[in-house]
């Protein structure tokens, strides 16, 4: 499986290696709280009350799941975590509903893919309820889609080698399943309701929990010959309509033409395809700011021998937002040759939720705001969260590779990428907000500011 969010046609591997060289410096913020220096977080942070939840890699390769208090970054509790066999560049990050964390513990060998579900009360590390019967997961436990919503865990599991994979609804209070959906292989959204079935031809289903699949449409069909979820996909839906793109076939050896990327809009009611844009939504699965913007392409990128992303020296880049009603753009923005690559690997300095800071074509470094395009150039002194792919390794069930990609890892710098020591004042997505804290993920640990 060659499926990547991040990066359509080119390997998970690739990605993660091309992009895990930090600059290094002091992370501190303006005003320090705590700093877990050495811990490896892959997953999250997650927020929850006066919780702080992470999914954290050690050097041993194991994972667990974590809560620490918020205030004082102190460990509260701790259980072994598995990935079972979700595909290596979904990321894949804890999930919390109604106070409960659900948790993949290890069940079997070592070796083995089997997990139990249980459900951890994320004040105390209680075990909310437990099943007792092992599977195996195929895909990233979330949110489920409405009804259910926030009080469902869903996730893809198969209880055996020769059964086929269903959507499981499990009540995240009580652990008991609510629903199931047989047939489905991965969700494609970030907001669940678009899935993918199992088997070829490749093919998406808008589904309800409870209720099932509400309606089918090969992927063919909606995006062309050569198009499939195994190149990476990614959705997101904004009123009535899901948004996003899948990847097309490489062109050679982790190569892909740039061009052929498109973005269409469904209707999440009926599945017809309302509009088609070409280019990549939210720049293949760069989804550090959420929206409706694309990334319009042409060239190749490849990969190198040292593992890099390279693009060709004909490649262009044009960030574009767009009405998700209709597919009609909204504004554009053309980006320098030497800001694209970065770009792909999702190497990107976030100035706030809405803004990142790109090179256009002409003159120097502007803060682009992805709702209306407007940009503006950066301020004497102005810091920012420069992002950074997250490549780790895990002792994997037989069959499976090491190598994953986890949540992007953040530290504070200034316009020209360089880490300073004052965090900024803004906050992006991926920093959890607690207690009077903003807590992230950085190259070297786990780190919080008052604010």
């Amino acid at each position: 499986m060659t499926s990547c969010r991040r990066l359509l046609g080119i390997s998970v591997a690739v990605l993660a290696a091309a992009a895990v060289t930090w600059p290094v410096g002091s992370q501190a913020g303006a005003s320090p709280a705590w700093v877990d220096r050495g811990l490896h977080v892959v997953g999250g942070p997650v927020a929850a009350g006066d919780r702080i939840v992470v999914l954290a890699s050690a050097p041993d390769r194991s994972v667990w799941l974590e809560a620490v208090d918020a205030k004082t970054g102190a460990v509260e509790w701790k259980l072994p975590e598995r990935f079972s066999e979700i595909t290596a560049g979904v990321v894949t990050t804890p999930v919390v509903r109604d106070g409960i964390a659900l948790a993949l513990v290890p069940a079997g060998s070592p070796t083995s893919p089997l997990v139990r579900l249980e459900g951890v009360r994320v004040t105390s590390g209680a075990i909310a309820w437990r099943q007792r019967a092992p599977v195996v997961v195929t895909d990233a436990p979330t949110g489920c889609p409405a009804p259910l919503g926030s009080g469902g865990f869903c996730l893809v599991t198969v209880s055996s080698r020769s059964t086929p994979p269903q959507l499981v609804a499990v009540s995240a209070s009580r652990g008991t399943v609510e629903a199931t959906v047989p047939g489905i292989e991965r969700l494609m959204s970030t907001t669940p309701g678009l899935y993918e079935t199992v088997g070829r031809p490749s093919a998406v289903v808008g589904v309800r929990v409870p209720g099932g699949t509400d309606w089918g449409q090969r992927v063919s069909a909606l995006f062309g010959a050569g198009y499939d979820p195994n190149y990476g996909w990614e959705f997101d839906l904004f009123g009535a309509v899901e948004a996003g793109s899948v990847g097309p076939a490489p062109v050679g050896h982790n190569t892909i033409a740039l061009g052929r990327a498109k973005t269409v809009g469904l209707s999440i009611a009926t599945g017809t395809r309302l509009w088609s844009d070409p280019g990549a939504f939210e720049c293949f699965g760069v989804d550090l700011i959420p929206g409706p913007w694309l990334c319009r392409l042409t060239g190749t990128a490849a990969t190198t021998a040292s593992a890099d992303i390279t693009v060709s020296a004909d490649a262009t880049l044009t960030l574009e937002g767009f009405d998700p009603a209709t597919g009609g753009i909204r504004w554009r923005v053309p980006i320098g040759h030497s800001g694209i690559a970065a770009m792909l690997r999702g190497d990107v300095a976030l100035a706030d939720a809405n803004r990142l800071l790109a090179r256009p074509r002409q003159g120097r470094e502007r803060v682009v705001d992805l709702r209306s395009g407007r940009t503006s150039p950066a301020t004497p002194g102005q810091t920012f969260w420069c992002a950074h792919a997250n490549l780790f390794k895990i002792n994997p069930p037989l069959g499976i590779g090491a190598e994953r990609i986890g949540s992007s890892l953040y530290d504070p710098c200034d316009a020209a990428g360089h880490t300073v020591a004052r965090a900024p004042s803004n906050s992006v997505p991926s920093i959890a907000r607690a207690a009077g804290m903003h807590v992230w993920a950085s190259p070297t640990g786990l780190e919080a500011v008052r604010g």
